[in-house]
Order: C-alpha cells, then structure tokens, then sequence
C-alpha cells in the first residue's frame, strides 16, 4: 500500500466516524482529542526535520511510522465504539461456547487453572498485555534496524486486520466468554462494562482516555500476534524471542481476555488472511 494508500484509509474511517456521530446519539469528549493533536504536530515536525531539514531516513521513517499509527488507531478507536452500539444484533455467545464445546475445549476448566495459583494468574496478566508493547518495540526495532519495508508491511497488515475485526466484531457480537460463564471479570473488567454498556445503550459519550478493545470474534489480540511474528521472519536476534512470546500470548488469551476458542482460531486465521494479502505486494519504496 502506498502512502496515497494510507492516507486515503486513515481518511476514510475519520469520515465514516463524522458521519456516524453526527447521525446517532453519539458524542466525542474532546479533551483527550488534544492529547493526539500534540503526538501529530510532534511526529509530523519530526518527520519533516529528517527528512529534509537534517536528513536522517530511519528516524524520519520512524516518525511517518508513528504518525499513521496515532491516527489510524484513535479513528479506529471511535469506529468500534460507534459500530458497537449502533449495531444492534443478538449475541452468538451460546454459538461460540457450542462451538468450542464441540472440540472438547472446557473453557471454565482452563480459566480455573489459571486462577487457582497466583503465580500463573499474574503470569498470565502479564503476557496478555505484553502485545501492546511489544508492537511499539517492534515499529521502533524495525526502522531502526533498517527493515523499514517490515515497518511498513506490518502497519498495513495491522491497518487491515484491525479493520475486518471492528466490522466482524459488530456483525457477529458476543459479550465474551467472562460474561457467558459469570466469571468476576464480568464485574470487573472495564472492557466488558463498557461494551454492556454499549449495548444497553448507557454509554453514549466516547471518552478515548478510557479506550478498551471491544470485539471478542475475532481476537484481535490472536491475529496481532501471528502478525507480531511475521513481521521479525528471518531476524535472528528478534524472531525467536518474539515468536516465543506470541506464542504464550496467544495461549493466555482464552483466560486473560475472555475469549472463547473460537474467538482465537478466527483471530489466527485472520492473521494468516492478512499475511496473504499484504506480502509481496508492498512497494518498494
């Protein structure tokens, strides 16, 4: 994807949100909007300073990088809080728990033995929320190693990917598992008490410092995951560490974000779907 390419997405999902806040009952607190001016006037002098200014390519790559990640990820953001609530269809969580049932996957049994020792649940906490930093090492790692056509391969891959998922997520809605199963996370999970009340129609004001992921089919956390590693393919100091790690995420991710099996094979799939979309069709430059 080129950078028009880029561009013209990042656009497209800004003015679908417009058109949707303006149309529903939605509104947008402004406040931390200010947050992500001050990150965009930050990348884009960056940007412009080695590009042109003190040429410097892997630092101004670094930045233009940054730049399409804070943009693309806070309109993103408001799209699946909008679709969320807008899209009023039933939940499939007795499909999902039918489904996994059907493997002989036992999600309460597998969510128990994480809980019932400390040092796993902690274990699990940790490496579940390990995906977020390790996708902003990676952006970093990766122009600055000079595998900037990596950096690049994978935003598109996340642009794509984390699109599909906010549109699955509310054509084929589910509470999650922690919900379905009456776990205490349903309680206190803020994620879950947000997308409930989403639902129930509460919740109507998007406040992006309090930003959640939504959507349980697919997990995006799966399908980031399978991308986290194939963006380090054939870097000996990077895959195998990173490879590991998406590994055990993709493990925990059933207890540590309420997913149902189902949930985490689409996600995989997904990633796999994204993979053949993007590789090899990436432009040189």
């Amino acid at each position: 994807m080129s950078n028009r390419g880029i561009w013209a997405a990042i656009l497209a999902v800004a003015g679908l949100d417009a058109w949707l806040l303006s149309a529903s009952d939605f509104s947008l607190r402004w406040q931390p909007e200010l947050g992500v001016a001050g990150a965009v006037v930050l990348l884009v002098t960056l940007w412009w300073i080695y590009r042109d200014l003190r040429p410097a390519p892997r630092l101004a790559a670094l930045a233009q990088t940054g730049l399409y990640y804070v943009l693309y990820t806070n309109a993103l953001g408001v799209l699946s809080y909008l679709l969320t609530g807008l899209a009023d269809r039933p939940l499939l969580d007795d499909a999902f728990a039918a489904f996994d049932h059907a493997l002989g996957f036992d999600w309460l049994a597998y969510h128990r033995w994480f809980m019932q020792a400390p040092l796993r649940y902690v274990g699990m906490q940790m490496i579940y929320l390990a995906l977020g930093p390790q996708l902003i090492l990676l952006i970093v790692l990766l122009d600055a190693m000079e595998y900037a056509k990596r950096a690049r391969e994978l935003f598109v891959a996340f642009l794509a990917s984390s699109m599909i998922t906010v549109v699955l997520g509310a054509l084929l809605p589910a509470a999650g598992a922690f919900v379905h199963y009456g776990t205490p996370e349903a309680h206190t999970k803020l994620y879950v008490q947000q997308y409930l009340a989403l639902r129930d129609g509460s919740l109507r004001v998007i406040d992006l410092s309090r930003a959640q992921g939504l959507v349980w089919f697919p997990s995006f956390h799966a399908a980031l995951a399978v991308l986290c590693a194939w963006a380090v393919r054939g870097i000996p100091r990077l895959f195998w560490p990173m490879a590991i790690l998406d590994v055990l995420i993709v493990a925990v991710t059933p207890a540590g974000g309420g997913h149902y099996l189902a949930d985490v094979l689409a996600g995989l799939a997904l990633g796999a779907l994204t993979i053949a979309g993007v590789h090899g069709r990436m432009p040189r430059s």
